[in-house]
């Protein structure tokens, strides 16, 4: 249950875990080298991806599979993520939420307005995040 970075051939069971817990899949492939994958015998059972945009990361998503979870998976896959952010300059990271986002909140995210986002990280959001009714969430670091 040791995560490690993905490569390209965690791709398919990234995005079968994603889909069972009906996260987007959009920007998996493209920045599969960012994201945190844990397995056990039964194949992965929690991942989470956050990409880079200068000062700002952005958590892509976190999944756990139903058999890992209340393990504290998401907390510990996280907490990898953000301790390696910190090390590459990153002060902030933005989530997306449409249901979790008191999960958010319990981890210190509050809401958060798409034009205080950087350029770049804007973009990627609408070509890659097509779920309209997002709430954005942004935390310190």
């Amino acid at each position: 249950m040791h995560p490690y970075y993905a490569t390209a051939q965690d791709i398919p069971d990234v995005e079968r875990l994603f889909r069972e817990c009906d996260l987007p899949v959009e920007g998996i492939r493209e920045h599969i080298d960012h994201y945190l994958v844990s397995r056990d015998s039964g194949g992965v059972i929690g991942c989470a991806g956050l990409e880079h945009y200068g000062k700002v990361g952005f958590l892509r998503g976190i999944a756990v599979a139903r058999r890992a979870r209340m393990a504290g998976l998401s907390d510990f896959i996280l907490s990898i993520l953000v301790a390696d952010a910190r090390q590459h300059g990153v002060e902030s990271l933005v989530a997306l939420s449409d249901g979790v986002a008191s999960y958010f909140e319990k981890i210190g995210f509050t809401s958060a307005d798409a034009s205080e986002l950087p350029p770049d990280l804007r973009r990627s959001l609408a070509r890659t995040s097509p779920r309209v009714a997002l709430k954005i969430m942004q935390v310190t670091l």
